[in-house]
């Protein structure tokens, strides 16, 4: 796979940056950017144990999330619990196959697989004073403060395509990782529920 290739975007023309819907005194309350390019990679074990723990620890620099719904973060990158024994690794692209190989390597011996979905994910980054409400309009998971909070991540349909939310921090900020070919479909659907809000669309950025 070219870098050329890693690098080209699902959302096609429909990806248009600017200013879009409302426009009010306090400015767009809504701003989204395709994340790209990064690497993405579902790192699945046999059994959570101390031995897959080590060698993802030494591999990744930093523990992985075990409670259900959490996520770690370390600088760039990112772990995101999707089940018991499976995580979405979510780092910086630094090459084809990186940081896959490096899982793999780490994990020979200690049963467990990492397997690079780089290509098969939309991931759109959403930010702003009005995204609970947003969120609200695409998804039936209770998005208020009291129950989606900093840190955690959750897998739901969001405009009928399942989706996996990581919210990031408290400013708020969101990811949304949406399987490739529904990129298209989903992003119209999360830029028309940000249009009443006023929205701007920034450059892709990773």
């Amino acid at each position: 796979m070219s870098e050329k290739r890693q690098a080209e975007s699902a959302l096609g023309a429909d990806y248009r940056v600017g200013r879009h819907g409302a426009e009010g005194p306090e400015g767009p309350r809504i701003v989204l950017w395709e994340r790209r390019p990064l690497a993405l990679v579902i790192l699945r074990a046999r059994a959570a144990e101390g031995p897959f723990l080590a060698a993802v620890r030494a591999a990744l620099g930093f523990e992985l999330p075990r409670a259900a719904g959490a996520s770690a973060v370390a600088g760039a990158r990112a772990a995101l619990w999707l089940g018991p024994a499976e995580w979405l690794v979510v780092a910086p692209h630094e090459g084809q196959g990186a940081p896959e190989r490096a899982l793999a390597g780490a994990l020979q011996g200690v049963g467990g697989a990492a397997i690079d979905v780089s290509q098969g994910r939309t991931v759109v980054r959403a930010q702003g004073p009005r995204l609970r409400d947003l969120l609200a309009k695409l998804c039936g998971l209770d998005v208020h403060s009291r129950s989606l909070r900093p840190g955690m991540c959750a897998q739901s349909g969001f405009a009928h395509v399942t989706a996996l939310l990581h919210l990031v921090d408290a400013a708020p900020t969101a990811d949304l990782y949406i399987p490739r070919s529904y990129g298209r479909f989903l992003w119209h659907a999360i830029l028309d529920g940000a249009l009443e809000y006023g929205c701007e669309v920034r450059e892709p950025a990773a």
